[in-house]
């Protein structure tokens, strides 16, 4: 995937507000914004008119109504109008059925000190316990937490970790992190001879390595430093023939609305050595950027993906106006103001000869947005998957043509856990399928609690795409019923693999339990013996993972898994 810049998105509120975590020199304010209502409400935003719902709305003030018709089937009504209001008044309205009866009660405490704080008319705020009996009386008791169904492997994986080499880094800018954060790998022609490499970001110092196995070494090099990097992307901005990168930083671990996020551009200079050159600054933060060229006159423009803060946030095109690269220009064009917004891959996605892109946008909205190119920078929105659910946990994209009948779909992880540590059976893989309309169709595919990265490929060589998922757990996960922790006994998969036995059929093989810090995960032939393999990183930031459910420091950033069917 995938940036784990969501990871600073959320509040884990305790009985002073938040959550401060303070380890290796690194000080994170983890926001951990509970699920749905709670997400924060400032200025209503305005959805493209083709995305608008239909919201109920109330005419009177509750407590005069409530006064005036009781408890009867009428107030009710009326209850279930204002509550619908205050709710849809920043989001998507959270239906009882997404989380237990036992959590509401925290779940709406902390989404109505958010509603204190907004300019949402404070005489249509509904009282707290009669609005805390409508969700408790419509949630389920509990979530019945089916058995896994996993079937052994029939492909055999070789595991090595990764190391930090000490060559090639710059004097005082390289750090060698104790504990990882691996937020991003990339595997793509690098360097003066464009041997395949795997780039790397580590977002808690900021750095950025590559591994280059041609040079017969288990080692990362030293590239560049940023503050926290979520994304790399690989391109060749300048159209010189060497490979450079984009890199999304985000500016900050702490959700902010501060402008701190950045583009860079990581290119060799006349000496060799890589230098970092900033596009745009002065953003929020950063979680994704792509180059393409929209406007097809022969440069490459880029779509940006500011995931912002709690009332912040964009999808941003940048012209390419540059005429010497010693200076590049973009001009900054706004197509979306939500917030939230992961990743936004590029495509030709509905064959008429120009690139358009899809933005997956998280936090309240939960949305997958199709943004069609119409040429002179005009691009028309179309919804891809609405989740209707504003804690659905949406982690991450890719775009591929699943079931081979030639056109892109999309694959979809919706794991995110850092709201309530609790087993949710919607969190996902899930295959959305083009059937040449909007929006497309969902296929859920297995269950990944946890689930943040995905990635595809034929791992099985047989001709069709298989899919890999990975899960990020840093605070485990429970059965709300029981509050056991479920990592204690394996029944929740780290690595999976599907794959597909039959033309759209899938068989889950699970490849690993033990390390739940996988927030990127990449199929590539490492080892150039003409099968796939794979690549996961470790963010295991102390503080963060705690050695309870197993995840005490790794010896590598990265665990190579090498395919063994060759």
């Amino acid at each position: 995937m995938t940036g784990l810049f969501w990871l600073a998105r959320r509040v884990a509120v305790d009985s002073e507000g938040f959550l401060m975590l303070t380890k290796t020199g690194v000080q994170v304010v983890m926001i951990l914004v509970a699920f749905g209502l709670s997400m924060g409400c400032g200025p209503a935003p305005v959805p493209s008119p083709s995305e608008t719902a239909n919201t109920t709305t109330a005419s009177q003030d509750f407590g005069e109504v409530v006064a005036a018709v009781g408890n009867g089937a009428v107030g009710k009504k009326v209850l279930e109008s204002q509550i619908r209001e205050a709710c849809t008044y920043c989001h998507a309205y959270p239906e009882p059925r997404t989380i237990p009866k036992g959590f509401w009660e925290k779940e709406l405490r902390q989404a109505y000190g958010f509603l204190e704080h907004s300019d949402f008319d404070p005489q249509k705020v509904p009282p707290f316990a009669p609005t805390l009996r409508f969700f408790q009386d419509r949630a389920p008791e509990r979530f019945e937490i089916a058995p896994p169904q996993w079937s052994p492997s029939p492909l055999v994986f070789k595991t090595r970790d990764l190391t930090i080499g000490v060559d090639g880094e710059t004097p005082g800018q390289f750090a060698l992190p104790v504990y990882q954060g691996v937020s991003n790998i990339q595997w793509s022609p690098w360097g003066a001879a464009k041997h395949s490499a795997g780039l790397i970001t580590d977002m808690p110092t900021g750095q950025v390595f590559v591994w280059e196995p041609s040079t017969g070494r288990d080692t990362l090099t030293f590239l560049g430093k940023v503050t926290h990097p979520g994304h790399l992307e690989t391109t060749d901005l300048d159209e010189d023939g060497r490979p450079d990168a984009l890199v999304a930083d985000l500016g900050t671990l702490q959700t902010s609305d501060a402008k701190k996020g950045r583009v860079l551009w990581l290119h060799p200079g006349q000496s060799g050595v890589y230098q970092m050159t900033p596009l745009l600054a002065g953003v929020g933060r950063i979680a994704d950027v792509r180059a393409a060229d929209f406007d097809v006159d022969g440069d490459r423009d880029l779509v940006v993906a500011e995931f912002g803060g709690q009332f912040s946030g964009h999808v941003l095109y940048l012209e390419n106006q540059t005429t010497d690269y010693r200076k590049p220009r973009f001009e900054v064009h706004t197509l979306d103001d939500r917030a939230g917004v992961i990743h936004v891959p590029v495509a030709d996605l509905n064959g008429d000869g120009r690139l358009d892109f899809m933005a997956l946008i998280s936090q309240e909205h939960e949305k997958i947005v199709a943004f069609l190119n119409q040429g002179q920078g005009n691009f028309r929105k179309e919804v891809v998957f609405d989740a209707n659910n504003a804690g659905y946990g949406s982690a991450g994209i890719e775009l591929v043509d699943v079931d081979g009948d030639g056109d892109l779909d999309v694959l979809l992880v919706n794991g995110d856990t850092l709201d309530f540590q609790i087993y949710r059976p919607y969190h996902q893989v899930q295959w959305l399928e083009n059937e040449g309309s909007f929006p497309f169709r969902r296929h859920a595919l297995t269950p990944l609690p946890g689930g943040l990265a995905v990635s595809s490929g034929d791992l099985d060589a047989d001709g069709d795409l298989d899919i890999v998922a990975s899960a990020f757990l840093p605070f485990g996960i429970t059965d709300p019923q029981t509050g056991v922790n479920l990592l204690d006994g394996k029944r929740v998969a780290s690595l999976v693999w599907l794959e597909q036995t039959s033309p759209r059929q899938f068989e889950t093989h699970v490849l690993e339990t033990g390390r739940y810090s996988h927030a990127t995960v990449k199929c590539a032939d490492v080892d150039a013996d003409g099968d796939l393999d794979l690549l996961t990183g470790h963010f295991t930031l102390e503080g963060i993972t705690p050695r309870a459910i197993g995840l005490s420091p790794l010896p590598g950033m990265i665990t190579i898994w090498e395919n063994q069917l060759r």
